[in-house]
């Protein structure tokens, strides 16, 4: 015959630790929030602890069946026994969706200008640079014979740029720089002998750069076709630096107009960038500077979700300059440079930014070393 039924009483103990467990199951391996980044370690850390938790409960729950079994309460026929349910570890290398793995990837557009913010979000990106400059030039004296003229030049760039989102796909740009220049002078005489310094001077001028404002506009979406994403951006470099500070010229202090066109095509995880920009700048003083025409060409490529590579080639001819209506001949530059960089996401909302550049041309700086912070944050204003 069946005993008749335990009372709750003879229930109740088994029956809290199972709720308990269960409590402390979800307690432990519930959803992480979004403002915890979940590691692959953390998260194999808590699958483990998921299957034991989950193992120890369904031997609590068999233990509790057996119990009432054995006292003729719910009698349980079983084919098999219960299996332990253990979820699968991920594997080696975290899979990632594709707009994850580009997120270190689009912060370094951003800021290099291949790509917009959205509206409503802003970027504020401290940056230093150092350029090293070093050229000879030799010329002849009527009375001391061939002479040799070489400027070493050492230009420390202090900057604060801020970039704002807008609406109907634009963005407002603002850079405020600082420049601190050392030159180095030396003129050396030749004799039979060889070489012999004849002067030398090296002095220091600093002062605030041309601030520049613009306007970028993104005028054509890729979206998924053979076409790339176009840009175009108007700058004004107004004229609030200063052109001479202790006898060095620091080249600002004229007002500079310039108007680009950039193209972002993607081959994921590769994100290639070209862009071609003019300059025309103001006559001063009945000095004028003269045209500029820019060409870059460039691939990004990203390595992970935190961190990207770049590579860039620039050039750029600068037309003679001109004073008071008439060329000086020569003084036309070719400038090309090779640049290669890498970013990282350090922090949340946080991009870190180095670049290196290498001169390919003698009117180009020798190398050129540039860092920067970029912290996006939101805006109020949309």
């Amino acid at each position: 015959m069946r005993r008749p039924c335990p009372s709750p009483r003879r229930l109740h103990r088994p029956l809290a630790a199972l709720l308990a467990t269960s409590a402390y199951l979800g307690a432990v391996v519930g959803p992480a929030t979004a403002e915890e980044p979940v590691t692959d370690e953390a998260l194999r850390e808590q699958l483990q602890l998921r299957d034991s938790v989950i193992i120890e409960l369904q031997r609590r729950l068999e233990q509790l069946e057996q119990r009432l079994d054995a006292e003729g309460v719910l009698p349980v026929e079983r084919d098999e026994p219960i299996e332990p349910v253990v979820t699968p570890r991920p594997q080696e290398g975290l899979q990632v969706d594709e707009l994850s793995a580009e997120r270190a990837l689009e912060r370094t557009l951003v800021e290099t200008g291949a790509l917009l913010l959205p509206v409503g979000q802003a970027e504020l990106t401290p940056s230093t640079s150092f350029t090293h400059r070093d050229q000879k030039v030799p010329f002849l004296d009527p009375t001391l014979g061939t002479l040799e003229a070489r400027v070493k030049r050492d230009e420390f760039r202090f900057g604060l740029g801020l970039a704002v989102g807008l609406p109907f796909d634009a963005q407002f740009e603002l850079d405020i720089p600082y420049e601190v220049v050392r030159r180095d002078i030396s003129v050396r005489g030749f004799t039979g002998a060889g070489a012999a310094p004849l002067a030398a001077d090296d002095d220091w001028g600093n002062a605030i750069g041309d601030i520049t404002v613009g306007l970028a506009k993104t005028v054509w979406r890729e979206n998924g076709g053979w076409a790339p994403d176009v840009i175009l951006r108007g700058a004004w470099d107004t004229s609030t630096g200063e052109r001479v500070d202790n006898g060095i010229g620091l080249g600002g202090g004229f007002d500079t107009f310039r108007g680009q066109v950039v193209a972002l095509k993607r081959q994921d995880p590769l994100a290639f960038v070209g862009s071609f920009a003019y300059s025309y700048t103001l006559e001063d003083d009945d000095i004028k500077p003269g045209q500029q025409f820019s060409l870059s060409l460039g691939a990004n490529l990203a390595l992970s979700p935190e961190t990207s590579l770049s590579v860039t080639l620039n050039q750029s001819y600068t037309d003679d300059v001109e004073f008071d209506g008439d060329s000086i001949d020569g003084s036309d530059q070719l400038s090309a440079s090779f640049d290669f960089g890498g970013s990282a996401i350090v922090a949340p909302r946080t991009l870190l930014r180095v670049v290196s550049s290498i001169g390919l041309t003698d009117d180009s700086p020798d190398y050129a070393l540039r860092a920067s912070v970029a912290y996006r944050f939101n805006t109020p204003f949309f």
